[in-house]
């Protein structure tokens, strides 16, 4: 997660486990692990049959399944693959569209305490 990846690692232990996981030379260059991350990801995406994901909100009324995401991955996992799973639970339906706008709001301030981000 590009936002706040591991919080209860550091650097080195990142570096270390992308490491033993995928290879990925030790560093701690953050820039340079995030590319690494970003580029064997994106070419797991590439070859999924199948994208799995949360919903934040479903509305009722039109069918829309509303998604909020930081880094990118989020879109693709319901847009690259050929076929796209919503799993959510029933807390999540709104009736209308325009419910939506007030909890948007509210998700973001208390997932991290910020306003909403640029996805």
């Amino acid at each position: 997660h590009i936002i706040m990846p591991a919080i209860h690692k550091n650097t080195g232990e990142i570096s270390q486990l992308l490491h033993d996981k995928t290879g990925t030379d030790l560093s701690n260059d953050v820039e340079y692990l995030t590319a690494n991350a970003r580029l064997q990801l994106r070419e797991k995406f590439r070859n999924a049959d199948v994208g799995i994901s949360g919903v934040n909100f479903a509305v009722a009324e039109t069918g829309t399944l509303c998604l909020v995401e930081n880094e990118g991955n989020g879109r693709m996992t319901t847009t690259v693959p050929p076929c796209h799973i919503a799993v959510t639970g029933i807390e999540k339906v709104v009736p209308k569209l325009e419910d939506v706008t007030a909890l948007l709001a509210l998700l973001t301030r208390s997932a991290t305490g910020q306003h909403i981000t640029t996805y």
